[in-house]
């Protein structure tokens, strides 16, 4: 991934280097390599890798679009940093809207997976969503494996399957996956402190 030089090659994304408070090339290329590698992972652990692959031109797109928002928030509002789940919704939005995940030629998927972003995007946050959860209640709770465990319940199998559901039918956007998220990690929190 060579930032500069899509920038340079994109007018849109050149404020990201510019101004005030610009945007380091290796916080977009981290990121860049961190999702790539994420998503790389979980078509694997679904053993989807000969069905789809991730397209980095596309995946390149998304990780520009989504600093794109996200410094035009903090400019706006005049913040330095962004919470997760922020960064989680606005990610999953562009992700989604760019659909870095595409099918091979020759793929055979069953019709509950050939929504490939939604269906990997959806598991993607849960997991991330999760990991958020944990590292908030860990100085008040101690829960073994509480990941894997947030991802295999009830509730969050639920979420995931309407998180899907809403990539695929409903109209959305940062906003509202932001609300989706907030919701299920203040509901998350208050059952682990009360149970």
């Amino acid at each position: 991934m060579n930032i500069k030089s899509y920038a340079a090659d994109c007018p849109d994304y050149r404020y990201l280097f510019e101004g005030d408070n610009p945007i380091p090339v290796e916080k977009i290329t981290k990121r860049f390599k961190d999702r790539l590698e994420m998503l790389q992972k979980l078509i694997q652990d679904y053993k989807l890798d000969n069905e789809c692959s991730v397209n980095p031109g596309l995946l390149e797109t998304a990780v520009m679009d989504y600093f794109a928002d996200i410094k035009r928030l903090k400019d706006f509002h005049g913040s330095e940093h962004i919470q997760y789940d922020k960064i989680y919704a606005y990610e999953s939005y562009w992700l989604l809207r760019n659909h870095p995940i595409q099918l091979k030629a020759e793929c055979a998927l069953e019709d509950d997976k050939l929504h490939i972003n939604e269906f990997i995007i959806s598991y993607m946050y849960i997991r991330l969503l999760a990991t958020e959860l944990e590292y908030r209640v860990e100085a008040d709770i101690q829960v073994d494996n509480l990941v894997r465990k947030l991802e295999h319940s009830e509730f969050t199998i639920e979420l995931r399957r309407k998180l899907y559901y809403a990539f695929r039918y409903c109209t959305f956007t940062a906003q509202t996956i932001l609300f989706a998220f907030e919701s299920y990690l203040a509901a998350a929190q208050f059952t682990l402190q009360v149970t």
